[in-house]
């Protein structure tokens, strides 16, 4: 937190530099009243509160009373001091006014320091900051030249004019640039491009053209029409802290000219010219930030649109991966067997079909083994369901790990599995059979140390099948055999079966 010295401190250089600002801008003073054709001061100090507070109020107007007292100094009698210390308390109760006043407005209803992002903060500095303000400040002081006699009631008017536009020139040449320096990041502060020289050489010619060379008519006044449209150009593709400068170097440029009686904006007295040039000067400030402030907000609301456009983007990719992984969940979940992990009866049959079709068409070797548990109707009754359910998902997970990974495993159903194993003889099945057979019987499950048996049935694919049951009929044909030689064995389908079993595979107890 600042301290009180700090406070003092900074109070006592708003002051110095009221003053000294004061003083510059008063060589070019008009009587009567002296008012300046562009009163610095007003956009210096509006500048200060924006950026420090409302705190430097006693600053202004201390600076804003010796600066009266600078400029009227008569202490010949106890009547003119009076005067001199009435239009002073006056002119440093208007700039107050106008300057904390109008900043305290300002951030409190508005975001003046994006004025140049926004129009409607561009409008709010414009309306309340340099338009309310310089009429506040106007009415005030001018109103107190006035009550101390400086001016009389006839020349009101234009005296009121002259500072009007005086503070509304100040605060539009000055606070702007200020504003734009202070917020400028570091890819501001570069180098200027080609663009911008050649923009501020055109500026430059066509104010020196205009107003101090000897060229007069049609190119006078051609080159003053062209500076408007040049700044229109900076608005549009130039910087915000280039363009606040092109305007105050315009300000300057046709402003000390036509004080001096230079240019072709010269009227019937001085007063009336300088107040004619604010003005225009005035309306292309208006123009020039309110156009800038357009082009910055659709360029804001262009990159808020690409910005939403990319996170709907973002979000519809991973909505869009969500429903795969969903989908891919849901196929596997529709296509495994829930208890053992392994493909069910309907994923089986799908590719085992298509796997029977390439075989028969590549004149490949393959063959189908159907297993199942023995006594396990036994198993359940004896020890519950919980346990049968552990001896089927044990019996799964031993015989995905013998078959290798093209081979087809499935549960058929209950305790009945079968497995599809591509270019492979019958030999080579009951190779596979007898390995799993043994490998069940070694397996010891639960607490109880439970050992589990297979009855297997082999059958080998036939260039006449034209479907997968057909195969799995024979391979059931087989497998019931095995349960009828006393169960944990292999049998290979032969055609002697069907006259022995027909009918009968599907009732065999477990």
């Amino acid at each position: 937190m600042p301290t009180f010295w700090f406070r003092i401190s900074e109070i006592a250089l708003v002051a110095g530099l009221y003053v000294l600002t004061a003083r510059l801008g008063q060589t070019l003073a008009i009587p009567p009243g002296n008012v300046t054709p562009v009163w610095m001061p007003s956009g210096l100090m509006l500048t200060w509160a924006l950026l420090r507070g409302p705190h430097i109020w006693p600053g202004v107007i201390l600076g804003a009373f010796l600066g009266n007292v600078w400029a009227y100094a008569d202490f010949s009698s106890f009547g003119s001091a009076v005067q001199l210390l009435l239009a002073g308390i006056s002119n440093g109760i208007g700039d107050v006014l106008a300057s904390v006043g109008c900043s305290i407005v300002l951030h409190r209803y508005f975001r003046p320091f994006r004025m140049f992002h926004s129009v409607s903060s561009a409008s709010a500095f414009l309306v309340i900051g340099v338009a309310g303000g310089a009429a506040v400040s106007a009415l005030i002081g001018v109103s107190g030249l006035l009550a101390a006699g400086l001016i009389d009631a006839q020349n009101y008017g234009n005296t009121f004019a002259t500072w009007f536009t005086g503070d509304a020139i100040g605060v539009l040449a000055i606070t702007p640039f200020a504003l734009a320096v202070y917020l400028s990041d570091k890819t501001e502060r570069v180098l200027p491009g080609f663009e911008t020289v050649a923009n501020f050489l055109l500026i430059t010619s066509a104010i020196y053209i205009a107003f101090w060379s000897d060229v007069g008519g049609l190119m006078q006044s051609f080159e003053l029409a062209v500076l408007p449209v040049l700044l229109m150009w900076a608005s549009l593709r130039l910087s915000r802290i280039y363009i606040s400068f092109a305007l105050l170097f315009l300000i300057g440029g046709i402003i000390v000219p036509t004080a001096l009686g230079q240019g072709p904006l010269q009227g019937i007295d001085r007063n009336t010219t300088l107040i004619n040039t604010q003005l225009l000067l005035g309306v292309i400030g208006v123009l020039v930030l309110t156009l800038h402030a357009t082009r910055e907000q659709v360029r804001q609301q262009v990159r808020h649109l690409e910005h939403v456009k990319d996170t709907l983007d973002q979000k519809v990719r991973e909505r869009t991966a969500e429903l795969e992984e969903a989908k891919r969940k849901a196929e596997e979940l529709a296509s495994t067997d829930a208890l053992t992990g392994a493909p069910n009866r309907r994923v089986f049959l799908k590719r085992g079909n298509e796997e029977l079709n390439r075989a028969i068409r590549g004149g490949e070797d393959a063959c189908v083994i159907m297993f199942d548990l023995d006594h396990f109707k036994e198993v359940n009754d004896t020890y519950g369901h919980q346990i049968g359910d552990r001896i089927l998902k044990d019996c799964a997970a031993v015989t995905m790990g013998f078959v290798r990974n093209y081979d087809l495993f499935g549960r058929i159903g209950g305790e009945e599995f079968a497995v599809f194993l591509p270019n492979t003889t019958v030999s080579g099945g009951q190779n596979v059979a007898e390995k799993l057979r043994q490998a069940f019987l070694e397996r010891s499950v639960s607490s109880h140390k439970l050992n589990y048996t297979a009855s297997f049935g082999i059958s080998s694919v036939l260039e006449k099948d034209r479907a997968l049951s057909m195969v799995l009929r024979r391979a059931d044909l087989a497998m019931y055999r095995a349960k009828a030689n006393g169960r944990n064995c292999v049998v290979v389908y032969e055609p002697s079966l069907e006259d022995k079993t027909t009918g009968e595979g599907s009732t065999t107890p477990a």
